[in-house]
C-alpha cells in the first residue's frame, strides 16, 4: 500500500506541473497576441481575415486596433462574403466596441460603447429556411450600455421578392436606474420583377430595462401599398415587450384607409378602409407561438376575429369566425374578374364563415365551414332566382391548401316558394340539396349530389370543374308526370288547368366539356304515360318513347332533339293515332347566333305510314317582331293514311256513306317562305299523283287526279288582285281522268292552273253533265284560297236541263231552263250570281234570277232566288198536282224563296189566272175542294155540295188569285180578289160558277200543319 500511495503522488505531482504549464502557455499565447494587436496590429490582420472567413467564402479587414484602456476594438473595412452559390455578403466600414472585463461575470451589459457605421447585409439569392426565424440575437442589446448603428443598409432575396432597409439608425442611451431610452428608424420597401410593392418608413422608440427586457413602440408612416390588385397608403403601429426568452406585441394595428381595388386591369375601385387589429407572442426561438386577431375589416366587405397558438409555428391551433356582410358588394367590386358565365349572376344577403387551424397526425389542418343563410341567387339571363341557406365545408392539410387542394361537404336548403323563374314561383316545395367536393390541380368534384323536392322526387349525379370547364351528370327516376307538368306551367307562364297527366318519367344528362363550350347531353324516357285535356278532346294512354336533348354551350349555342314515340294511343278531336303502328319520330335542330337571332333551324319529321316534313330555315327579332325564311318539304305523303285518319274515321259515324270511302295517291309540297310573326310570303311546287278516290266494289268515285301546281302566296296580307301569268313557266296543269257526282260524270279534264298572290286561276272550261243538261264552267279563279274566306268567282252556263229529270222516279216538274250565270262569287257563307235561267214550265215562261246559297259548305245549304211564272197552263200543273182538274193559264211570282234541307223556310208567291182567247176556264170541284182544304183546312160541305155533285163536275170561273207566305215557320194564305168585304180565293162567272171564299183572312198556320194539309189534296205527291 505505501508503495502505490508514492506513485499516485507522483503521477499527481507530475498532472499539476503539466496543468500549470499548458495554462501558462496559453496565458502566454494570449498575452502575445494581445501585445501584437495592441502595439502590431498588422501581423494580427491576416489570421483575423482567416478566422472571420466562412466556408467556401472570404474575408478582408482593412485596418484593425486594440487598446487596453480602456478595452477597445476598433475595425475597419470588413468586408465578409460566402460560398458564391449563397450570394451573401457583410461590409462595415468602421466599428468600435469598449467592454467592461469587471462585468462578464455579473449581470447587466458588459460592453459599454459599441458604435457602427456603414453596416451592409446583402443575399442576393432566395434561401430556404425551416421553422420560425430565430430572434434570439436580439436579446445582445442587453450586453450593451451605449448603441450607436448609422448608416446601415440591408438587401436580401426572398422567395416572393426582395425585401430592403435603408438609412437604418439605432440609438441606445444610458440613463437613470440602469434605464436605457432606444430609438431606431429607417426605410423599407419591398419589389418583386422590378416593381416596388411596398414601400414606408419605421420609426421605434422605447426603453430597456435592467429587467433585462425591452418596451417599444414600432410605428409605420408614409407607407404605400402597390399590389397588382390592391393600392394605398398605409399606417400602423405596434407596441411589444422583448425579454431574453420571449416576444410579445400587445398591439398591432395596421389601416388603409383610401383603398383601390383593381378586379381586371382596367378597372379601378374604390373600397373603404382596409384595417387589422392583432396581437401575438412566442418564445425568440419560435416556441409556444399565440396570435390573437382581434379585428379585420376589409372594407366593410369581410369581417373577422379569432385565436390560433401552439408549442410550434408549425403546430400552431386555433379558429377564426367572421361573415361577408353584403355579398352583393362584393360581387359588385369583384364581378368584372368573374367568368363571363358568372358575370350576369347576382347575390345578396350575408355569409358567415368559420376557419379552424389544427394539428392531426402530425399534419396541419386546415378546415373552412361557410354558412350561408337567407342568401339570394339570381340569374337575370336565366330568369332564375333562390333563396337558400346552408353549410359548406372544406378540411385539408393546410399544405394541400397552398396547393389548391382540399375536401369538404356541402348541403342546401330552400323552402317551397323560394325557388323561382321570371318571378313565378316554381312548384318543387321543400328542396334539399347535398353532395361531397374536392379541389385538386385546379380542379373542382362535386360527388354524390343529391337533390330531393316534396314535389319531383330525387334526382342525384355529380359535377366537375376542370381548367375552367364544367363537367358532369345528373339522372332522375320515376319524376312524377303531373309535377313535371306543374313546373312546365311555372316556367312557361301558361296555365293547363284541367289536364291530368299520369305516370312517371325518368330523366338523365350530361354535361362534357368540348371545343368551344360544354356540351350538354339528356335523355328523357317515359312509359305508359297518359294525359287527358280539360274538355277531353286530346288525350293519350299506354305512351311509351323517347326524347334525346343536346345543347352546346358555345358563343353560338346550338340544341338538337331527337323524338321517338313507338307504343300508346292519341286522340285530337276526332282524330284517332295508333303510335304502335304509326310511331313518332321527330328530329330538331337549331343555332343561337345572336340575341333575337336564330340559325340553322331544322325540323325533320313524321309519321310510319304518312310521309315526312323538312323544314330548314332562319328566324330574327326585327323592330320588336320576329322575321323568318327557309325551305319546307313534305316527301311523297300517302294520301289513303291521311285520308282514313283525318276524314273517314273520325266521321264514320255522323256520315255513314265515308265509311267505306278509300283514297289512293300521294302529294308532295316544296316551298321557300319568308316573312313575320302574321306574315308570309311563299313560293315553291304543289304536286298530287295517281288520286284515287272509291267506294269498295263501286268503280271510282274520282280517279286519276294529277296536279303539278306553281305557288306563290302571301298569307296574311290583302289579295293584291295579280293578274294571270303569262309566262308558260308559272303555270301548272290539272288533269282528271273521271270524277262522278251525283250520277254526273264531268270529265275528263286537262287545264293549266297557276297561283299568284293571291289567286288560283284555272284556265279553259269544264264541261259537265247536269241532269242531262250541259253545264259549261269557265274564267274560274279563286281568291285567298288558303285563308277560311276564300272567294270563288266564274261564269256558268246552262243549256237544256229537263226539269222533270230533277225527279226521275216521281216527276213533278214539265219543262226545261238554260241561261247563263255571269259573275258567280261563291264564299264560305255564301254564293251569288248574277244573271237570268229562263225556260218553259208547263206550257208558261220560267224565269229564275237572283240565286243565292247561304252555307254553300255545311251540311244543310240554304237555297234562295226569285222566280217568275207567265202564262203557265193550269190544266198540266193541276193534273201534275194531282189536286184536281183546272183550266186557265197562271202567271205570278215567287220572291225570297229560301229552300233547306229540301223543304221551304220562306217565300211570298203571287199567282192570277189570266185570260187567254181560246182557253176555257174550268176548276174541278176536287180542286175546289184541295183549295179550300190548303187554305182553310176544312173540305167543301154540306146539302148543296152534294146537290152540285149530283149534276156537276165542273165550274167555270171568272178570276184565280191568291197569295201565301211564309216566314219564321208561319204560313199564310190570302185572296186577291175582293168584292163588297168578300175576299175571294176563285170567283165564279156572273151566272154560273163555284165560289171559293177566304172566309179567315188572319188565318195563320204552322208550316207543319200546312204540309199536312198538302198530303191529304195530293197524297202521294205531296211527299
Amino acid at each position: 500500500m505505501g508503495h502505490n500511495g508514492a506513485r499516485e503522488a507522483s503521477l499527481m505531482k507530475r498532472a499539476a506541473f503539466w496543468c500549470a504549464a499548458g495554462l501558462a502557455v496559453l496565458l502566454g499565447t494570449a498575452a502575445a497576441l494581445v501585445a501584437l494587436a495592441v502595439y502590431r496590429p498588422q501581423l494580427l490582420r491576416p489570421m483575423v481575415q482567416r478566422a472571420l472567413a466562412p466556408r467556401g467564402g472570404s474575408a478582408t479587414l482593412a485596418d484593425l486596433r486594440l487598446t487596453l484602456s480602456p478595452p477597445t476594438l476598433t475595425l475597419s473595412g470588413l468586408a465578409i462574403a460566402g460560398p458564391p452559390k449563397e450570394g451573401e455578403l457583410l461590409r462595415l466600414d468602421y466599428a468600435r466596441v469598449e467592454w467592461i472585463p469587471g462585468r462578464f461575470s455579473r449581470e447587466g451589459p458588459w460592453l459599454r460603447h459599441v458604435e457602427a457605421r456603414g453596416l451592409v447585409f446583402e443575399r442576393s439569392r432566395p434561401k430556404e429556411t425551416t421553422g420560425p426565424p430565430d430572434l434570439t440575437p436580439i436579446t445582445r442589446i442587453f450586453d450593451v450600455e451605449d448603441l450607436s448603428l448609422t448608416d446601415a443598409r440591408i438587401r436580401m432575396a426572398l422567395p416572393q421578392g426582395i425585401l430592403e432597409a435603408d438609412g437604418l439608425r439605432v440609438r441606445l442611451a444610458p440613463g437613470e436606474g440602469g434605464i436605457r431610452s432606444f430609438i431606431g428608424e429607417g426605410e423599407i420597401s419591398f419589389r418583386r420583377n422590378g416593381s416596388t410593392l411596398a414601400r414606408g418608413k419605421i420609426t421605434s422608440r422605447g426603453k430597456v430595462t435592467p429587467g433585462p427586457a425591452i418596451d417599444a413602440d414600432l410605428e409605420l408612416a408614409a407607407a404605400r401599398l402597390e399590389l397588382p390588385w390592391l393600392s394605398g397608403d398605409v399606417t400602423g403601429r405596434s407596441t411589444f415587450h422583448v425579454t431574453r426568452k420571449n416576444f410579445e406585441a400587445r398591439e398591432l394595428s395596421l389601416s388603409l384607409p383610401n383603398a383601390l381595388l383593381r378586379p381586371v386591369s382596367d378597372a379601378v375601385r374604390p373600397l373603404e378602409p382596409i384595417r387589422l387589429s392583432a396581437a401575438g407572442s412566442a418564445s425568440l426561438d419560435g416556441k409556444e407561438p399565440a396570435l390573437e386577431l382581434r379585428g379585420l375589416d376589409v372594407g366593410g366587405l369581410l369581417r373577422a376575429r379569432g385565436s390560433f397558438r401552439g408549442p410550434a409555428l408549425d403546430e400552431l391551433s386555433g379558429a377564426a369566425e367572421g361573415e361577408v356582410p353584403r355579398i352583393e358588394r362584393v360581387k359588385a367590386l369583384l364581378g368584372s374578374a368573374l367568368p363571363a358565365r358568372l358575370a350576369g349572376m347576382e347575390m345578396t344577403g350575408r355569409l358567415p364563415f368559420r376557419i379552424v387551424l389544427s394539428v392531426r397526425e402530425k399534419k396541419r389542418m386546415l378546415e373552412l365551414e361557410l354558412l350561408p343563410r337567407e342568401v339570394l341567387l339570381s340569374l337575370p339571363d336565366a330568369g332564375l332566382r333562390c333563396r337558400f341557406g346552408g353549410t359548406l365545408k372544406a378540411g385539408s392539410p393546410l399544405q394541400e391548401w397552398l396547393r389548391g387542394r382540399a375536401s369538404g361537404d356541402w348541403k342546401l336548403s330552400a323552402r317551397a316558394g323560394d325557388v323561382l323563374y321570371q318571378g313565378r314561383a316554381l312548384p318543387l316545395g321543400k328542396l334539399d340539396a347535398r353532395g361531397a367536393g374536392r379541389a385538386a390541380d385546379g380542379s373542382l368534384r362535386i360527388e354524390g349530389v343529391d337533390i330531393r323536392s316534396e314535389t319531383l322526387g330525387r334526382v342525384t349525379g355529380d359535377l366537375s370543374i376542370r381548367d375552367g370547364s364544367p363537367g358532369g351528370q345528373m339522372k332522375g327516376d320515376g319524376l312524377p308526370a303531373a309535377a313535371l307538368l306543374s313546373l312546365a306551367e311555372a316556367l312557361t307562364g301558361r296555365k293547363w288547368s284541367g289536364w291530368s297527366p299520369a305516370g312517371t318519367i325518368d330523366v338523365a344528362a350530361r354535361l362534357e366539356p368540348a371545343g368551344g363550350g360544354p356540351r350538354v347531353t339528356s335523355t328523357i324516357g317515359f312509359d305508359r304515360v297518359g294525359f287527358s285535356s280539360p274538355g277531353g278532346d286530346v288525350m293519350g294512354s299506354a305512351l311509351a318513347g323517347r326524347i334525346g336533348l343536346e345543347a352546346r354551350l358555345e358563343s353560338r349555342p346550338r340544341l338538337t332533339a331527337d323524338v321517338n314515340v313507338d307504343r300508346g294511343e292519341a286522340l285530337w278531336g276526332t282524330v284517332y293515332l295508333n303510335l304502335a303502328q304509326n310511331a313518332l319520330d321527330l328530329h330538331a335542330a337549331g343555332t343561337r347566333t345572336a340575341p333575337g337571332e336564330y340559325k340553322d333551324l331544322a325540323l325533320d319529321g313524321g309519321l310510319a305510314q304518312f310521309g315526312r316534313l323538312n323544314l330548314k330555315g332562319t328566324i330574327r327579332r326585327s323592330g320588336g317582331s320576329w322575321r323568318h325564311q327557309g325551305q319546307a318539304v313534305l316527301n311523297e305523303t300517302r294520301l289513303g293514311p291521311l285520308f282514313r285518319t283525318l276524314l273517314t274515321e273520325p266521321l264514320a259515324t255522323s256520315h255513314p256513306d265515308l265509311a267505306a270511302l278509300r283514297m289512293d295517291g300521294t302529294a308532295g309540297v316544296e316551298l321557300s317562305f319568308s316573312g313575320s310573326e302574321k306574315t308570309a310570303d311563299l313560293k315553291g311546287r304543289l304536286r298530287l299523283r295517281s288520286v284515287d278516290v272509291r267506294r269498295e266494289g263501286q268503280p271510282p268515285l274520282l280517279s286519276g287526279l294529277e296536279l303539278d301546281l306553281p305557288i306563290e302566296y302571301s298569307l296574311g296580307e290583302p289579295d293584291p288582285g295579280r293578274p294571270r301569268p303569262t309566262q308558260a313557266a308559272a303555270w301548272g296543269r290539272l288533269r282528271l281522268k273521271e270524277l262522278r257526282v251525283a250520277g254526273q260524270e264531268p270529265g275528263p279534264l286537262d287545264m293549266p292552273v297557276a297561283l299568284v298572290p293571291n289567286r288560283l286561276y284555272i284556265e279553259g272550261a269544264i264541261d259537265a253533265s247536269l241532269f242531262g243538261a250541259k253545264l259549261n264552267l269557265r274564267r274560274i279563279q279563286v281568291e285567298e284560297p288558303l285563308s277560311p274566306d276564300f272567294r270563288v268567282t266564274l261564269a256558268a252556263q246552262l243549256s237544256g236541263l229537263d226539269l222533270a229529270r230533277i225527279y226521275e222516279s216521281k216527276p213533278l216538274l214539265e219543262g226545261h231552263l238554260e241561261g247563263a250565270l255571269d259573275p258567280v262569287h261563291i264564299g264560305r257563307e255564301r254564293l251569288t250570281a248574277v244573271g237570268d235561267l229562263t225556260g218553259e214550265l208547263f206550257g208558261g215562261k220560267l224565269d229564275v234570277r237572283s240565286v243565292t246559297v247561304e252555307r254553300p259548305f255545311s251540311p244543310g245549304p240554304e237555297v234562295g232566288g226569285d222566280i217568275d211564272v207567265a202564262l203557265l197552263d193550269l190544266e198540266r200543273f193541276s193534273e201534275a198536282l194531282g189536286i184536281g182538274r183546272i183550266t186557265g193559264r197562271l202567271s205570278g211570282s215567287l220572291k225570297g224563296l229560301r229552300i233547306a234541307y229540301g223543304q221551304p223556310v220562306a217565300f211570298h208567291l203571287k199567282m192570277e189566272s189570266v185570260p187567254v182567247d181560246g182557253v176555257t176556264q174550268l176548276v174541278s170541284l176536287k180542286a175546289v175542294n184541295s183549295i179550300s182544304v190548303v187554305s182553310t183546312g176544312s173540305g167543301l160541305t154540306g146539302v148543296g155540295t152534294s146537290l152540285l155533285t149530283t149534276f156537276f163536275r165542273e165550274f167555270p170561273y171568272a178570276k184565280i188569285g191568291f197569295e201565301s207566305a211564309l216566314k219564321n215557320d208561319v204560313f199564310t194564305v190570302r185572296g186577291l180578289i175582293h168584292e163588297d168585304g168578300v175576299e175571294y180565293l176563285v170567283k165564279r162567272r156572273l151566272f154560273s160558277g163555284i165560289n171559293v171564299i177566304n172566309r179567315n183572312p188572319d188565318n195563320r198556320i204552322g208550316f207543319s200543319d200546312m204540309l199536312e194539309r198538302a198530303k191529304r189534296v195530293t197524297g202521294e205527291r205531296a211527299q
